[in-house]
């Protein structure tokens, strides 16, 4: 009972595949479709938002979050303008200024003219050391340019905060002495 290749091959050819019989594709293609299928429901399921059947007045068995925001922008206006009328001001302003108020900035301009005939002093001192090793053009370029003051030490910035009534941090008091004259005076009358 011995086959021959040929009858072999044919019998192949008419059960399909390694001697199996019919046609595989059709399966495939069934177990393909029946992923796809799955798939979409499970993705549909989890991405439709779950319904209830309520009417007015009844009591929902469970919190309901809407998925999405909607604003009232006419009432959120109204809201802002009415949360703003009620919070009193922060604080209130003195139109006529106190004897003190007064004094005390009389004091400050004081002690900044002082501050600034200090840093004078400070500033000769400081460009006729660079002077001695420069030229006179990258002298007066040190001067003109306040390079001076980066070279002020910290007993030096001191002693010039101590002329000013305030606290004062150091790059406030390096503005306060680049200011001209006019500056200061303009500050100081209004």
């Amino acid at each position: 009972m011995k086959k021959s290749i040929k009858e072999i091959k044919d019998n192949k050819s008419k059960n399909g595949r390694n001697g199996r019989p019919g046609n595989p594709r059709p399966t495939a293609f069934f177990f393909t479709v029946l992923f796809i299928i799955a798939v979409c429901t499970c993705v549909a399921s989890a991405v439709s938002p779950k319904s209830f059947e309520l009417s007015v007045g009844d009591v929902a068995p469970e919190t309901i979050t809407a998925p999405h925001d909607v604003i009232n922008e006419d009432a959120t206006k109204e809201l802002r303008q009415q949360a703003r009328d009620s919070v009193a001001m922060a604080y209130s302003q003195d139109p006529v200024p106190t004897a003190k108020s007064i004094t005390d900035l009389e004091k400050f301009f004081s002690g900044v003219i002082q501050m600034r005939a200090d840093a004078v002093g400070f500033e000769n001192a400081k460009v006729d050391e660079y002077r001695k090793h420069n030229s006179q053009a990258a002298t007066q370029k040190y001067q003109e340019q306040y390079k001076w003051l980066d070279e002020l030490t910290d007993q030096e910035m001191s002693v010039l905060k101590a002329d000013v009534l305030l606290q004062l941090y150091d790059d406030e008091v390096i503005s306060l002495i680049k200011a001209s004259k006019s500056d200061i005076e303009r500050l100081h009358t209004v």
